[in-house]
């Protein structure tokens, strides 16, 4: 998965961008039609946000948000948002398409 790293108003330890790379390229166990990542951080005030535009294949374009005062704890809880995200969507993908192969279970008795 190809990830990029964009930074607004604000300079980010190559430690946390590191991290975050790694985070995020680790979510893809989840669901393996995960195409590209979009992080960008941004300092506002007193808190740091990092957000994330996830790109599925034939699928909408997920975004999540981390906000923390420190770069780590946002990284850490934007994991965390996009890991249930793609773990529901995975759920719901497979709930409306079972994979039987057009073979139906027959009884026989």
């Amino acid at each position: 998965m190809r990830v990029q790293i964009a930074t607004r108003g604000s300079s980010v330890p190559e430690d946390v961008q590191a991290r975050a790379v790694d985070q995020i390229q680790k979510l893809e166990r989840f669901d393996a039609e995960v195409l590209h990542a979009d992080l960008v951080f941004e300092e506002v005030r007193h808190l740091r946000k990092v957000e994330a535009i996830v790109s599925i294949a034939n699928a909408e374009p997920m975004v999540v948000t981390g906000e923390k005062e420190e770069w780590l704890s946002a990284v850490d809880e934007l994991v965390e948002r996009l890991g249930r995200m793609l773990r529901r969507h995975r759920e719901r993908r497979t709930e409306r398409h079972p994979r039987n192969n057009g073979v139906q279970d027959l009884e026989i008795g």
